[in-house]
């Protein structure tokens, strides 16, 4: 599963800015993605440049993630689950999940998913649980 950390989501968390109150107010959250609507190339990309990427019947396209951490470089969180994914006419299916901070919509990282259909059911994301690369706990997605 590749990842990528957007630039200025970068850029700010090497200036010190803090990109991770995840024990105070900022909320983080989910969105399913088509890979043409990611953005990767913007030069400061927020979540009101991306297109919505499914209109749902009353379902959630963006659910929050709970329980948030940052720990030895990796961020964590509760699985999440989308629930009623139609589709809603907009053309293709999901092979993306788009992190962001829903507090200051700054986006934070694209992972690479494989292929969902829209079907009308729920959709869920189970985190990783152990990061292969350093043998840590897993998560979400490291830096």
């Amino acid at each position: 599963m590749a990842q990528y950390l957007y630039n200025k989501f970068k850029e700010e968390m090497l200036t010190g800015n803090d990109v991770w109150n995840t024990g105070g107010t900022d909320v983080f959250a989910v969105q399913l993605c088509h890979g043409t609507q990611a953005l990767v190339n913007a030069a400061d990309p927020v979540v009101g440049d991306i297109a919505l990427p499914a209109t749902t019947n009353g379902g959630e396209i963006d659910p929050q993630i709970t329980t948030p951490t940052f720990v030895a470089g990796v961020f964590k969180g509760a699985d999440v689950t989308f629930t009623s994914i139609d589709g809603g006419g907009s053309s293709g299916d999901f092979d993306q999940l788009m992190v962001y901070n829903e507090t200051s919509t700054r986006l934070m990282a694209l992972i690479d998913i494989n292929t969902v259909g829209q079907t009308g059911g729920d959709i869920e994301v189970q985190w990783d649980t152990v990061n292969t690369l350093n043998n840590q706990t897993g998560g979400i997605f490291a830096v």
